[in-house]
């Protein structure tokens, strides 16, 4: 006698969390969020962004401590939407990053696998307070899983 019931094969298997959460509207948000949540409570910007504010003024070829690329994202950031735009540009490379991740994880372990490991990205601390902000170690911690992936494609 078995305890199963007729209907038993029909249930369907429980599904990972992360196949439940679709990736592109929890990127929206993501986004959403860290770029209002700085821009409504902080006075003015981390040390580092305001840095990286005033040497892309001068739109430097280089300097002594770093490539200037993060300097003249921050300033065309700035320019267009001033401080908001800083928190944006940030959090959008955040975003972006968890995308490649994703996408290179589903080549190399499957699609939630890939989804996993991207919420992961987003989840993980590295500060007592996280917060995107756009410094020269920031753009290059984001830039890193795309150099690794073979993805070219949305």
């Amino acid at each position: 006698m078995t305890l199963a019931s007729p209907d038993a094969a029909h249930v369907p298997a429980a599904t990972p969390v992360a196949s439940r959460w679709p990736l592109g509207p929890l990127l929206l948000l993501y986004v959403a969020f860290w770029t209002l949540v700085p821009t409504l409570t902080f006075r003015t910007v981390p040390l580092d962004v305001a840095e990286n504010i005033l040497w892309g003024r001068e739109w430097p070829a280089g300097t002594y401590k770093h490539p200037p690329l993060q300097a003249w994202l921050t300033e065309i950031a700035h320019l267009a939407l001033g401080p908001m735009g800083i928190y944006l540009l940030s959090a959008g490379c955040l975003a972006a990053t968890a995308l490649i991740v994703a996408r290179l994880g589903r080549e190399l372990v499957g699609r939630d696998a890939g989804r996993l490991a991207a919420l992961l990205l987003l989840a993980t601390c590295t500060r007592p307070f996280r917060f995107p902000s756009s410094t020269p170690t920031s753009c290059r911690c984001r830039s890193g899983p795309l150099r690794r992936s073979r993805c070219t494609g949305p």
